[in-house]
């Protein structure tokens, strides 16, 4: 390669060439480089969301296994929940209001009424000791996990200053150590199993934004959980498969019950289902087609001083008024 950029440089040196011609191959190289990426991230696109096929998730991870998901009682928890009850899963439901694991579950039964169902009543705010963790992990211990669903999440708007001190550490326990801490606690028994074992971690792609006002906190409990997510699913790879489940706004209670017509605001349903669909294919994934588009888009924009000043106004200081 050294040496082709030699003999390139050499050409244009001596050559009777003039600057016009020399912008000219130097636009076209840029403008032919761009158009292969371009290309590259179409047929990309095409596999991933027309042409691949799901993979058989109860074969890979065993059949009657168990589906550890957090935050299950509504969102993308309880979508989580449905979809693995359909293929053939049992599901552990862990979250903290009881009546709604309870409504969930009798959904899961008429779903799948063949499956197994387990609820563990637990508030992760304000438990980052390891006894919390170690008392779910107990609950649990004699039933073949095969997937655990990091989903719980809290989603906190406005500027720290102006945000109870309560709020601020809710949000890291439930947004940071609790993915640290179920991981570190379940992986022990996911690596002893002789069929693969998954874990997914669900996150934002508002984690990969240069900033977002309004949104300081939550963004980089996301952030995060984004560069966790990567590191560790290099250092298991060879026996777990890891996904950074990073969507956009959805149509669940966190996004404040997103319009399911809304471009922005894809169903639960559908988001998951992509979610599953790359599950063993790939680290990261934003599950449906429309997410997927705006990733790219979101590092760059979150750059512009417009973007932040109307997302300091929707997320900020709007919420602040409420």
């Amino acid at each position: 390669m050294f040496e082709y950029l030699q003999q390139l440089l050499h050409y244009f040196k001596h050559s009777k060439c003039t600057l016009y011609v020399w912008i000219y191959y130097l636009a076209f190289a840029i403008g032919a480089y761009y158009l292969v990426l371009l290309g590259i991230f179409v047929l990309q696109f095409l596999n991933k969301h027309i042409i691949r096929r799901r993979l058989d998730l109860l074969k890979r991870y065993g059949s009657n296994s168990w589906a550890l998901v957090t935050g299950a009682s509504d969102g993308f928890g309880a979508e989580y929940c449905r979809q693995l009850a359909k293929d053939g899963f049992n599901i552990v439901l862990v979250s903290r209001t009881m009546s709604k694991l309870q409504a969930v579950e009798q959904e899961l039964k008429k779903i799948n009424p063949k499956i197994q169902t387990k609820i563990v009543q637990a508030d992760f705010t304000g438990n980052a000791n390891v006894q919390f963790y170690q008392n779910i992990f107990d609950q649990v211990n004699n039933l073949d996990i095969s997937i655990l669903v990091n989903n719980a999440g809290i989603m906190l708007n406005g500027r720290v200053d102006l945000i109870k001190p309560k709020a601020l550490t809710d949000t890291i326990d439930v947004n940071v150590v609790q993915v640290c801490m179920m991981t570190s606690v379940f992986l022990p028994k996911l690596l002893a199993r002789k069929p693969r074992s998954a874990i997914i971690n669900v996150s934002s792609m508002i984690g990969f934004t240069e900033a977002y006002a309004g949104d300081a906190v939550y963004c980089a409990s996301k952030a995060y959980v984004n560069f966790f997510t990567y590191a560790f699913a290099e250092e298991v790879k060879d026996r777990i498969d890891i996904q950074l489940f990073t969507p956009g706004m959805g149509a669940t209670n966190l996004w404040g019950n997103a319009s399911k017509s809304n471009l922005l605001g894809i169903s639960a349903n559908s988001v998951v289902y992509g979610s599953l669909r790359d599950l063993g294919r790939e680290v990261n994934t934003s599950g449906h087609w429309n997410h997927e588009v705006q990733s790219p888009a979101m590092k760059p924009l979150s750059q512009s001083s417009i973007f932040q000043y109307f997302a300091n106004k929707i997320y900020g200081i709007s919420m602040l008024e409420k």
